[in-house]
């Protein structure tokens, strides 16, 4: 298989299982467990940014028609919030009807929260190299010594986690659960998407700037990007939280996008490095799946299903309608793993791709599907319930999708196709 990542694997082959984890929502109410509770925060003194300068679609070079598909596919999908910039200027901004205020962006958090990492290592305060016992003695003359700030935001610290995040909303002290985490591999050795480890992040962040994580986005990023009103979750002990939980407008979030398009730079105010910004987006080789908490953005690829497999499955006893269905869909083109499951889903009913696919391939251990992924188009943040931050840097956007929890109805309403939608609206011309 030429092309993998973090649900799809799950997927599409069961080895995968070793390392995936999903995006899951906090814990629900009634469940026993410490309050995490939001701080509310009103930025003082805001930068006087200018607002975006507005731009028709047409001028923009957007695609009528595909701008008129992603606005189709937000309503559907319930969305409260999709902003679209291009070359920093303002496109649309669109609220269907639901009032501008601060959404919870989900595991897109961990991709702001590398701005303060990146602020930190910028003014030479902090190395990606530094050993977390660092920080935490505690570890020092222990394997875990050799876990680095690197691999926390790369996901390849080895540390024990579940695959979903109860045990961070149980817990009275997310940075002490993490901190008491066996190794379940050797640092560096294993992707795992971490939910626990990038807890890490504020405690460090704390230590080397002497103020919280919250508070040093409010003043170091925030503050410069003009954001006035933003709320972050916090545990029991007061550490707040970096796998989720910050409450952000999507056009502030929009910021962010644009910060890391213009290479660390917003309206002629320098937030970040280019260096940093280009090792934050990059993706490694060989282990490493991830930037440093941001995602590649490929353009779309594409399903790989051979005769051979077709017959395979035949064989093995598949039932013959899914096998004519997803005959259907070899060669189709798609992005990542969210636009395969949005295929599956085409085929087979919102929702029952991923049931018919485990049932007829993975529960019978027959051969998978394969994908061949596209160039790279971009890099994105991503987040529970459909919480998207894509940019485009050859065209120029900056496509941001928010939705509240009040909003989802169900599965079909985390806009799963979003990244191939935002890809669209602005085609890259292929290299000559």
């Amino acid at each position: 298989m030429a092309w993998a990542s973090r649900i799809v694997l799950a997927v599409i082959g069961a080895a995968a299982l070793i390392t995936v984890a999903t995006f899951v929502a906090p814990a629900q109410d009634g469940q026993d467990g410490p309050e995490h509770d939001y701080v509310n925060f009103t930025v003082a003194n805001p930068k006087a940014t200018r607002p975006f300068e507005q731009i028709t679609p047409q001028a923009a070079g957007i695609d009528a028609a595909a701008l008129d598909r992603i606005l189709q596919r937000a309503r559907e999908t319930k969305t409260d919030a999709l902003v679209i910039l291009q070359g920093g200027r303002m496109v649309g901004d669109w609220r269907f009807g639901k009032p501008a205020q601060p959404i919870e962006a989900m595991s897109a958090t961990k991709s702001v929260v590398s701005l303060a990492i990146g602020r930190l290592v910028d003014t030479g305060k902090l190395r990606l190299e530094d050993p977390v016992a660092k920080f935490f003695p505690q570890w020092k003359g222990t394997p875990k010594e050799r876990i680095t700030v690197r691999h926390l935001l790369d996901h390849t610290s080895g540390l024990k986690a579940d695959q979903n995040t109860d045990e961070i909303y149980l817990s009275p002290n997310i940075v002490q659960l993490a901190l008491e985490a066996p190794l379940a591999s050797d640092p560096g050795a294993v992707f795992f998407y971490n939910n626990k480890a990038t807890n890490f992040l504020p405690a460090i962040v704390e230590k080397v700037s002497g103020r919280k994580l919250d508070e040093f986005m409010r003043d170091e990023v925030f503050a410069p990007l003009g954001v006035t009103r933003f709320s972050w979750l916090r545990d029991p002990a007061g550490n707040p939280h970096a796998q989720a939980g910050l409450k952000i407008d999507a056009l502030d979030l929009a910021k962010i996008g644009q910060v890391m398009l213009d290479e660390g730079a917003f309206q002629g105010q320098r937030i970040l490095s280019p260096a940093w910004v280009r090792e934050a987006v990059r993706k490694g080789d060989g282990i490493r799946q991830t930037g440093l908490l941001w995602w590649q953005l490929r353009a779309p690829g594409t399903i790989l299903i051979s005769d051979e497999t077709l017959d395979a499955w035949r064989k093995g006893g598949a039932d013959p309608e899914f096998v004519a269905k997803m005959a259907s869909i070899r060669g189709r083109k798609t992005s990542g793993e969210a636009g395969i499951l949005a295929l599956l889903d085409e085929a087979f009913g919102a929702g029952q791709g991923q049931k018919a696919y485990v049932t007829n391939v993975i529960e019978r251990k027959l051969p998978g599907i394969g994908f061949e992924a596209g160039p790279v188009a971009g890099f994105y943040a991503e987040g529970y319930l459909g919480q998207y931050v894509a940019v485009v840097p050859a065209s120029g956007l900056v496509v941001v999708r928010m939705i509240g929890e009040g909003s989802f109805k169900s599965d079909a309403d985390s806009f799963s196709d979003f990244l191939d939608a935002a890809l669209a609206l602005k085609p890259v011309p292929p290299r000559q």
